[in-house]
């Protein structure tokens, strides 16, 4: 194993140009104790992409500690690329974390399990914060068991679009805790393929401009307080698969006039509660669609 002294980084390089991290542990893994001591920290201070290739376990445990923490501070690309399992037990320990600003592009790819267990932090956060694309690809287990934490949290300012597609469940129960969280200026889509999203409090948020919801295969989301949350625009949701809600699945928000279009699809099962919410009436000008070519079941399956 890959074992620091406590408070120091496994890996940890800072240039102030291009970095590029390729590591295999194998059967080892990357382990760290104390804190500020990421699995991984690959940070530019100049306009230098990062490029961050693991494979392997990293368990680390001290606040601010995550597992891999990616960072361009003047406009670089980031891409992480990432197999195994990611263990974060301190407060604002992330399983992932890529930031860049000034324009710069995100790319994060995820297979396996990741775990955040502290106050306020996320399987995945990836933020450009001017201009840039972010897109976020996980297929596996997400456990975001904090307050205040999420699943994936995505955004990019100004003209960037985010894109997050997740294969397989979310779990972040505990207060004011999100599934997923998606926030763009431009254009954001999440797309779901046999998930099931559980939040303690909104499992799905949208934020920003238009967005698309792509729904395939045995999907669940359930919220404790919504299941789908749309502040600011519009959202129009396109079920395809076996999609169940019980919750407010959709609740409009914010001082923006906007729209909420759900299409269930041909061939298309939508598993509703006893009655479903388009939009907050107290949001005035907005307005909200149900279109089904499928099959509406209200209460679930084989229920009278």
């Amino acid at each position: 194993d890959i074992a620091p002294p406590t408070g120091t980084a496994g890996i940890d390089f800072t240039s102030d140009g291009a970095i590029t991290i390729e590591s295999d542990t194998g059967a080892f893994e990357i382990e760290t104790l104390g804190a500020n001591a990421d699995g991984i920290n690959a940070t530019t201070t100049g306009a230098g992409d990062i490029s961050v290739t693991q494979t392997g376990d990293i368990t680390t445990s001290g606040i601010f500690s995550g597992a891999i923490n990616a960072q361009s501070q003047n406009g670089g690309a980031v891409s992480v690329t990432q197999t195994g399992n990611l263990t974060a037990s301190g407060n604002y320990g992330h399983g992932i974390r890529a930031l860049t600003n000034n324009g710069g592009d995100i790319s994060v790819t995820q297979t396996g399990n990741i775990t955040a267990s502290g106050f306020g932090s996320f399987g995945i956060y990836a933020k450009s914060q001017t201009g840039g694309d972010v897109s976020v690809t996980q297929t596996g287990n997400i456990t975001a068991s904090g307050s205040r934490g999420a699943g994936i949290n995505a955004s990019a300012g100004g003209s960037g679009d985010v894109s997050v597609t997740q294969t397989g469940n979310i779990t972040a129960t505990n207060s004011g805790s999100f599934g997923i969280a998606v926030d763009s200026d431009s254009q954001a889509e999440v797309e779901l393929l046999d998930s099931n999203i559980t939040a303690g409090d909104v499992a799905l948020s949208f934020g920003g401009g238009s967005a698309t919801l792509s729904v395939h295969g045995d999907t669940e989301v359930s919220g404790a307080s919504l299941d789908i949350f749309v502040h600011r625009d519009n959202l129009t949701i396109n079920n395809y698969g076996n999609f169940t809600s019980n919750g407010i699945i959709d609740q409009q928000d914010g001082p923006i006039n906007g729209s909420i279009d759900f299409n269930n699809l041909q061939g298309a099962t939508f598993n509703s509660g006893t009655q479903m919410t388009l939009l907050d009436s107290g949001t005035p000008g907005s307005s909200g669609t149900f279109t089904n070519s499928g099959t509406l079941s209200p209460g679930g399956a084989a229920t009278v």
